[in-house]
């Protein structure tokens, strides 16, 4: 008997600004998917609902009922799951226990309202978009459910044996509540401990549940039987060694190609392709990262001669920072174009005159002069987040704790810059790999993160010179002159990656790869560029063809009927217009650099055990996770 399976629906958004105006994300997710393939949904998710659904499935799974009716019993599953965490979190003081759960705004119920619920009546999400239809997608579809037929595989089975195990004869009740869409206070007395979310990380005994999402998180997963009719099961103990050489893996993979065998389950082929192994070095180096951190007697903060073997880790994470900081580049030219026009009343300007002054010849060539001889790096006196620290050492193998503050001297050039003239430049900033220049004040060169941040510094500038036009050409020229030597930057290391590993080269070349703004495109618009080209023209066309250019492309691209959202336009005069409804002197688009999946995966390694649930302890690592790091790294002290 099939499994309810949710209503798939579309719903589209007309309001705000397009998302991902260049697909500059549409490459780089292509990379994520590596590390978060089939865990981490597009929202805060938390990790317990994985077992709570793989027993809610099992339960339901001899129901006579309809799909239709299934279904809504699973929502229902759902929502004594989310009102019992509630119910704990009222009755303990446990602040943020429902943080991230879908819909918690509408079940933050207060202590009185728990005498009676009408669960049909409580409508978690209103495009019917529950956490069970994520899940479903995600991790459940990958190693819990098997695909088409809707049964649960043997590891699935396991995790939602532990869950009736500590349900007992709250099963039951559990079901017959979802059935009749009804609850009372008496029946969260009875079974809200042993339902909740964070049981699962803050009481011992639920130690065996605990165990059982560490591995299926982790990917300590084996296969069992053959490719047909074969299962996944999880490990009997954690592995004493932990691999994480993840492009060797890759590598092999790619050699192999995907198991063509008729013979071979899809089940079997999503085991086969092995994103478990990337989920799981994701995740330590997250722990390590934030083991580092936690020292607070380093500084700087460096990774040791142990984590050396999280150095191919690092190398495949490198190309998903490429892509992020080549977006970075041009989505910060977006929003200088829009930040400026929106400054106008009305919100236009002539097109051709706009693109010379802010790509004016005397001033991009002295910008770009100051970026290769007079960028200058010094301490400065915020702390930086634990993201970014985390970062900069995937980057670099070094952090600082504190943001370094960056100051640029524009210069004019004895002859005017070329592009085989930056070229050049640039190629001593990447000499040694990734660690020629760290993103420290002692650093000689520019990196992308000081790079981003003088981007940044000349992006505000712009938005606080709301009344003062000339000020504003200024500051967008100073920013153009960084995303065009920022562009250039990571062309060069996808080139020196070619050098290095061809076979790696390949691999991000085809993955990155798309008309818009990916590296590999940016790489072909570079190479069809004449190395005489004057430095001041290289600027023109970056901002002409591939950031309003290729906005225009994307909107087109995805232009359907109710799908009509775009930044940018053009009036029969030819002047850019401004398409987004902000008020005067609002940022309609604003550029950001992020690591993907950072802080969901960080909440899903603290509710499985491995960061500490503590706010005086920030999220420490646990004493287990440290022994986990010790099987990755080797020696007493990883």
């Amino acid at each position: 008997m099939q499994q309810p399976a949710p209503d798939w629906s579309d719903k589209i958004d007309e309001e705000g600004t397009p998302v991902d105006p260049l697909y500059t994300n549409r490459s780089r997710n292509r990379v994520v998917n590596l590390f978060a393939h089939g865990a981490i949904t597009s929202i805060p998710l938390r990790l317990r609902y994985v077992s709570i659904f793989c027993w809610a499935i099992e339960q339901l799974s001899d129901s006579e009922d309809d799909d239709e009716e299934r279904y809504r019993q699973m929502k229902n599953i759902e929502k004594l799951f989310c009102l019992s965490s509630r119910y704990q979190e009222i009755q303990h003081d446990q602040p943020g226990a429902i943080t991230g759960m879908d819909g918690n705004t509408e079940f933050n119920y207060d202590y009185e309202e728990f005498d009676e619920i009408r669960l049909d009546d409580l409508e978690l999400l209103k495009n019917d978009s529950y956490a069970y239809q994520r899940f479903y997608e995600n991790l459940l579809q990958k190693f819990l459910l098997k695909r088409g037929d809707f049964t649960l595989t043997a590891a699935g089975q396991e995790l939602a044996g532990l869950v009736g195990e500590r349900l007992g004869e709250n099963q039951e009740r559990i079901i017959s509540c979802a059935e009749s869409g009804r609850a009372t206070r008496n029946n969260f007395e009875a079974f809200s401990h042993d339902f909740a979310n964070q049981s699962v990380y803050y009481e011992a005994e639920f130690e065996p549940e605990r165990r059982a999402l560490q591995k299926v998180f982790l990917g300590f997963l084996e296969w069992e039987d053959d490719k047909q009719s074969g299962s996944v099961h999880l490990h009997g103990s954690i592995p004493e060694a932990i691999r994480i050489n993840v492009l060797d893996h890759l590598h092999e993979t790619l050699e192999m190609g995907d198991v063509e065998d008729h013979n071979a389950s899809k089940l079997y082929q999503k085991y086969h392709r092995g994103y478990h192994h990337y989920r799981c070095a994701f995740s330590l180096f997250l722990l390590r990262a934030r083991q580092l951190v936690m020292d607070d007697t380093a500084n700087p903060i460096e990774l040791k001669e142990t984590d050396a073997k999280f150095d191919q880790f690092r190398s495949l994470m490198h190309t998903y920072w490429q892509q992020v900081y080549l977006g970075y580049a041009l989505e910060a030219q977006l929003e200088a174009t829009t930040t400026f026009l929106n400054s106008r009343i009305p919100a236009r300007y002539d097109y051709e005159p706009l693109v010379e002054s802010v790509s004016d010849a005397d001033r991009i060539q002295a910008e770009v002069n100051g970026i290769l001889r007079n960028f200058e790096v010094s301490d400065g006196s915020d702390d930086v987040p634990t993201e970014q620290l985390t970062r900069n050492l995937m980057l670099y193998g070094t952090a600082d704790p504190t943001k370094p503050s960056v100051s640029i001297t524009p210069a004019d050039p004895e002859t005017p810059l070329d592009l085989g003239t930056v070229q050049d430049a640039i190629a001593e900033w990447t000499a040694e790999g990734w660690e020629t220049v760290p993103a420290l004040t002692s650093a000689e060169g520019v990196n992308e993160v000081l790079l981003s941040k003088a981007i940044r510094n000349s992006l505000n500038g712009l938005h606080s010179a709301l009344d003062d036009e000339d000020a504003q050409i200024a500051h967008w020229s100073r920013a153009l002159a960084c995303s065009t030597v920022l562009v250039l930057l990571e062309v060069a290391r996808l080139r020196r990656q070619r050098d290095e590993r061809q076979w790696l080269h390949n691999y991000v070349y085809s993955r990155l790869d798309s008309p818009f703004a990916s590296l590999p495109a940016l790489d072909r618009f570079i190479a069809d560029l004449d190395p005489d080209t004057p430095i001041h023209e290289v600027a023109r066309s970056l901002l002409r063809e591939q950031v309003i250019g290729t906005h225009l492309r994307v909107f087109y691209d995805r232009l359907s009927p109710g799908n009509l959202k775009r930044m940018l336009s053009f009036d029969q005069d030819n002047r850019l217009c401004l398409e987004a409804q902000k008020e005067r002197g609002e940022q309609p688009f604003r550029a950001r650099v992020s690591l993907v999946r950072f802080f969901e995966t960080n909440t899903f390694l603290r509710d499985c055990g491995l960061l500490e649930d503590d706010p005086d302890a920030d999220f420490a690592v646990t004493p287990f996770a440290a022994d986990l790091l010790r099987r990755a790294l080797g020696g007493e002290n990883a």
